[in-house]
C-alpha cells in the first residue's frame, strides 16, 4: 500500500501533499491514513477529487448568482419602503438587519455583507458602479 509520502517519493513531486489539500477542499478535513494500491489508483482518486471540486465550485457559483438576484430584489424592496432611500442607504439598512453593526460595516465594508449573504466578493461594488 502506498501512502501520500510514498506518492511524493515515487513521483519526485508534492502530489501527495496536493492530494491532501484537494481532499480538504472537497471534504473539509485532511485524509487520515490515505493508502493506495497503486499509482493508478491514486491518480483515479485524484481525478475524482478534481472533478468533485469543479462541481462544487459550479454549484457555489450558481448559488451565489441566485443569492445576488435575491439581494438586488431586497435592495429594491427596501428602497420602495424607505422613501428617498438610495441603493447605498438600502444596503446599509440590510446590513443592519443582518446583524452587522455600523463599526463592522465601516471596517470591513461591503465584503462583510457579501460574506453574510454568500455573495461573490466584489459583486455589490460592481453593481453599485453600474
Amino acid at each position: 500500500m502506498l501512502t501520500l509520502s510514498d506518492i511524493n517519493a515515487l513521483t519526485n513531486s508534492r502530489d501527495g501533499d496536493i492530494y491532501s489539500d484537494l481532499y480538504k477542499d472537497v471534504y473539509g478535513s485532511r485524509p487520515r491514513g490515505a493508502q493506495f494500491e497503486s499509482l493508478e489508483e491514486f491518480q483515479d482518486d485524484y481525478d475524482f477529487l478534481c472533478n468533485r471540486l469543479d462541481e462544487q465550485i459550479e454549484e457555489e457559483r450558481i448559488q451565489q448568482s441566485r443569492n445576488f438576484a435575491a439581494f438586488v430584489e431586497r435592495v429594491q424592496e427596501t428602497m420602495e419602503i424607505i422613501e428617498g432611500a438610495t441603493r447605498e442607504r438600502a444596503i446599509e439598512i440590510i446590513a443592519e438587519a443582518e446583524g452587522i453593526n455600523e463599526r463592522e460595516f465601516d471596517h470591513y465594508g461591503l465584503e462583510i455583507l457579501e460574506h453574510e449573504l454568500n455573495l461573490k466578493y466584489g459583486s455589490i461594488a460592481r453593481w453599485l458602479s453600474e
